[in-house]
């Protein structure tokens, strides 16, 4: 969310702040500036296919050209972004993919407490090998498509402050086989805010969020609300966080699926302790209802085994939910004035209701930048990914443990 130009700005990580010395220049065009770079990555992963039961190691080549253009008005805004990755495997060629992501975003500000933004993009990418929906066994990652929109309206009265929120967001997959993925979701958001003295201020905010799948919408789709009751606050410059817990509800078409009501929290922290360091924290925790449907041979018999069924009984559909808890640090420092690290580390806890299955998944990251001029940037960065599971033999979920180093780096050219 954009703020408008003549409040105080939140505080900006130490990786993003400008360095005048060693940002690109960029093409001045009218009032806008344009923002062409590329890169190139090479990548080395020992196991691409993120599964102990399929470890495969490759390398990896990354193309990337991207091109940002930014107003430079003195109110109003309006940015567009777009950028296109070319993925080369060395020895899996089939896990080759064609990324290309498109956004932009258009802010008016309506008077000096108010301002209405829209926002937009288009996406096209390959599905993960770690996500939960993927398919360790499969030969190929999907490739699905997302488009959306938001249209946020932001109102300052005196202490008090509003921001409602409408937006839709569209998943496609490609192939006709994965088209059951496919869906829209459209929410509608409010929040107020009353300012308690400075930046500081308490808030209720609720949501209203309707899914409708492409195929068995009448079993499938579910409406949920939520509702939060939280804290806010931000030092320009130098702090901003919030931390906000509630319940959400999520209600089925279907009357065989019950309606679920669990609790629900988030919160966020950056701080800029030093003027060169930065520090991160983000938790939260949300359990979203999901539902199988047996239908075919070999899906009923991984049905009958979570369930624990005998063969003879037919098991057409299963009603379950996934819990999922997370937590994330992350520290940026500026060592030198061309030469930054980071370093960042990340939970998560997976509960699959149906079959009992509990996944424990840690990441960490450190990454270092070189400036070596206003065009050019050498990066380096290192991951380790580790997931551990109590039931390491259902394999109805991509919920197999697996460990995977990732070594990369990267030259960054920008004009």
């Amino acid at each position: 969310m954009d703020w408008p130009q003549d409040q105080p700005q939140p505080p900006i990580p130490v990786y993003d702040q400008d360095r005048p010395s060693y940002d690109a220049p960029a093409i001045d065009a009218g009032g806008f500036r344009i923002s062409p770079s590329a890169w190139e990555a090479l990548t080395y992963d020992d196991n691409i296919f993120a599964s102990d039961r399929h470890r495969k190691n490759d390398g990896l080549n990354t193309t990337t050209e991207a091109i940002q253009v930014v107003s430079q008005w003195s109110r109003n805004s309006l940015a567009l972004k777009a950028r296109s990755d070319q993925q080369r495997y060395f020895a899996h060629g089939f896990e080759n993919a064609n990324l290309f992501q498109i956004d932009g975003t258009g802010r008016l500000d309506v008077s000096s407490d108010g301002f209405v933004q829209i926002e937009g993009g288009f996406s096209q990418q390959p599905e993960t090998r770690d996500s939960p929906e993927a398919d360790p066994d499969a030969t190929k990652r999907p490739i699905f498509n997302t488009a959306g929109g938001t249209f946020s309206y932001v109102q300052r009265i005196n202490q008090l402050e509003e921001m409602a929120q409408f937006s839709v967001s569209q998943t496609a997959y490609i192939s006709k086989a994965e088209a059951g993925r496919s869906g829209i979701e459209w929410r509608y958001q409010d929040r107020v805010s009353y300012y308690l003295f400075g930046s500081a201020a308490v808030f209720v905010q609720g949501g209203y969020t309707m899914q409708d799948w492409l195929r068995k919408g009448a079993e499938r789709n579910y409406r949920s609300l939520t509702a939060l009751l939280g804290v806010s606050a931000y030092i320009p410059d130098m702090l901003e966080m919030e931390l906000g817990v509630g319940a959400l509800r999520q209600h089925y078409h279907n009357p065989a699926f019950d309606t679920l009501l669990t609790p629900t929290m988030n919160g966020h922290l950056l701080w800029n302790v030093l003027p060169l360091t930065t520090v991160s924290v983000d938790v939260s925790r949300t359990v979203t209802g999901t539902e199988t449907f047996c239908d075919g041979a070999s899906a009923r018999i991984a049905c009958q085994e979570l369930v624990g069924a005998p063969s003879k009984d037919s098991v057409s559909s299963l009603r379950s939910s996934l819990s999922l808890a997370s937590a994330g640090a992350g520290i940026q420092h500026e060592m030198w004035h061309n030469f930054l690290g980071e370093a960042r580390f990340h939970y998560e806890r997976a509960n699959f209701e149906l079959g009992d299955v509990r996944d424990n998944t840690y990441s960490y990251n450190l990454n270092a930048r070189y400036l070596l001029n206003r065009n050019l940037e050498l990066d380096a960065s290192y991951s380790h990914n580790l997931r551990r599971s109590n039931r390491p033999d259902v394999h109805f979920y991509n919920s197999g443990p697996y460990s995977e180093n990732i070594l990369s780096i990267t030259l960054k050219a920008a004009i």
